[in-house]
């Protein structure tokens, strides 16, 4: 049996090669963005993607949500009886997570954990910068 050692040269390469690939990025061009100066028709498409993606659920949205930070969290609510008891006991759900991510010129929308999309043609994001 004959066992092939690549020299040192080629081990270089391609070590070389592997680490700048890993610092351009994600090869789809995608990266974290956030809002930048989204107007109310911005924030009504928003509230329009995440309602629907929630299956037309009642979604309330800070006029913040996605300006400062690319993540947004969605709860659920919390049904609560006569006395403000909770009626259900305690959530079981895990809360919704989406990601906003620049793709080329567009912004997208991302569920987290499916890898839904939903593009936000009215909007204007920019990169996340560390």
């Amino acid at each position: 049996m004959t066992c092939i050692r690549p020299s040192r040269g080629a081990a270089l390469v391609f070590g070389l090669m592997f680490g700048l690939s890993a610092c351009r990025g994600d090869p789809a061009g995608t990266t974290p963005a956030l809002l930048v100066d989204p107007d109310p028709r911005t924030r009504a498409e928003l509230q329009r993607v995440v309602a629907a993606a929630l299956h037309d659920a009642d979604v309330t949205l800070s006029d913040e949500a996605l300006v400062r930070d690319s993540i947004l969290i969605i709860e659920r609510q919390r049904r609560l009886g006569p006395g403000g008891t909770r009626i259900d006991g305690r959530e079981v759900q895990p809360p919704v997570q989406f990601q906003l991510i620049r793709e080329g010129h567009g912004c997208i929308l991302v569920q987290v954990g499916t890898d839904r999309r939903w593009p936000l043609p009215g909007a204007e994001c920019a990169p996340v910068r560390n």
